[in-house]
């Protein structure tokens, strides 16, 4: 582990528990300096989606650091990041179909039936193509949530969906699926 040292505005220290620490913006800004962009990504969506911090924040963090170096490594993520992803997997995979020019999907996309009824929820939807990609964790390999997965996965297909899964084999060699998801979403 490596360890950076530089100055900290005060604006960007806090406390919690008596411990000085940095606000969750600031550590927004560290990760994406400081980490593989993927991986920072993942932390911002995280504290994004547990509501400690807002895009707001990170839109004026960015333009109050906008002559400090690293901006053009932070940019990016900030703009990505949502706080949609339920996974830092999910947060990685939107990083890669990011780099490698996929249309933007619409993230955890709620599909219905021709009656209106719910009949999923997909991690990546792109609805005008009929397109999804499901991210599969670990808890897929239950037997329980297998059967689940299966019957969800034959109602998108009656309803004309066609939906690509990915695990995290995919993310070390992504090729398969995103040859896969070029071909669905005819690219």
């Amino acid at each position: 582990m490596k360890l950076f040292r530089g100055s900290l505005n005060p604006v960007h220290v806090s406390a919690v528990d008596g411990i000085r620490v940095t606000t969750p913006v600031r550590t927004a800004w560290d990760a994406a300096i400081l980490t593989a962009p993927a991986n920072a990504l993942g932390i911002v969506d995280g504290l994004l989606r547990r509501k400690v911090m807002n895009r707001e924040q990170l839109r004026q963090m960015a333009a109050d650091m906008a002559c400090t170096w690293g901006i053009s490594r932070v940019r990016p993520i900030f703009d990505l990041a949502n706080g949609l992803s339920e996974s830092a997997a999910e947060s990685w995979t939107r990083w890669l179909l990011h780099q490698s020019k996929i249309p933007p999907a619409v993230l955890q996309l709620e599909i219905h039936d021709g009656q209106g009824r719910f009949l999923a929820r997909v991690d990546f939807g792109w609805p005008e193509r009929k397109v999804a990609l499901e991210y599969d964790g670990a808890h897929h390999a239950d037997p329980l949530q297998q059967v689940k997965d299966g019957q969800r996965h034959l109602g998108l297909t009656r309803l004309g969906w066609t939906v690509i899964h990915m695990t995290s084999n995919d993310l070390r060699d992504p090729s398969r699926v995103l040859q896969d998801l070029r071909r669905a979403l005819a690219l």
